[in-house]
């Protein structure tokens, strides 16, 4: 495209930030602060006006973007395809490509996100094994609060291993919900319920806490906390 730099600087930040379905949580304030460009939501509208779509919740949906990463067809036997499906469906967007009947993958078949999945893998992709646990510990490491790590790790690997969302799209939301949150403090949710109820996908103008408006901790999470310290470790469900 050939645009302004702030407006390929945006193209990129939102490219990199949309969840697996290219739906963005609108938050100009935090786009304008990490790119150091001055932009109002209006002229993204407008200069992105075919590519970029506000949805009626005011999320922002870059349409291209499934095709561009799965190909022209989404088959129900892939779990990052239904995933996509998934995010579609709680955005209220109709598929935009067809979908293949669920008659199971043949053997040796890769889906086109799958094609280039040994150069891709760090960038989506998170194969099971070594690779999905790797990842799965750099994204605890991101977290504000560090407790129950055991289960942290479990209900992050489900997340990643589901096809719910991409590496790249949960660490940086992590990232961004940890900037919110002073380190260390009780009120913060444990990880293991952060990542199980999927508040990565909260709009993340709600996370900033201030220090006179603060949430009682769940029972769960001080149930949680208090085993934590008497065993050493949170039982897994």
């Amino acid at each position: 495209m050939d645009l302004p730099g702030k407006y390929k600087l945006f193209w990129q930040y939102i490219c990199d930030r949309c969840d697996c379905a290219g739906v963005w949580d609108t938050n100009m304030r935090l786009a304008v602060t990490q790119i150091g460009e001055p932009l109002e939501l209006t002229e993204i509208l407008r200069v992105f006006e075919k590519r970029i779509f506000q949805l009626g919740n005011g999320k922002l949906w870059i349409q291209g973007f499934i095709k561009f990463q799965y190909g022209a067809q989404l088959n129900l036997t892939n779990t990052a395809h239904v995933g996509v499906l998934r995010r579609l469906e709680i955005n209220q967007i109709s598929t935009p490509l067809p979908i293949a009947p669920a008659k199971g993958l043949q053997r040796g078949f890769k889906a086109p996100k799958d094609k280039d999945k040994d150069k891709d893998k760090d960038k989506k992709g998170v194969p099971k094994g070594k690779t999905s646990s790797a990842v799965a510990e750099q994204i605890y490491a991101a977290y504000p609060r560090k407790v129950g790590k055991p289960a942290a790790l479990n209900a992050i690997r489900k997340q990643l291993v589901g096809g719910h969302c991409s590496a790249e799209f949960l660490l940086e939301r992590t990232k961004t919900y940890a900037l919110t949150q002073t380190p260390g403090d009780r009120f913060t949710p444990h990880p293991a319920t952060w990542f199980n109820q999927e508040r990565f996908n909260d709009d993340p103008s709600t996370w900033t806490v201030t220090d006179k408006k603060r949430e009682r901790p769940s029972r769960q999470d001080e149930a949680e906390e208090w085993y934590n310290k008497k065993y050493g470790t949170t039982p897994t469900t």
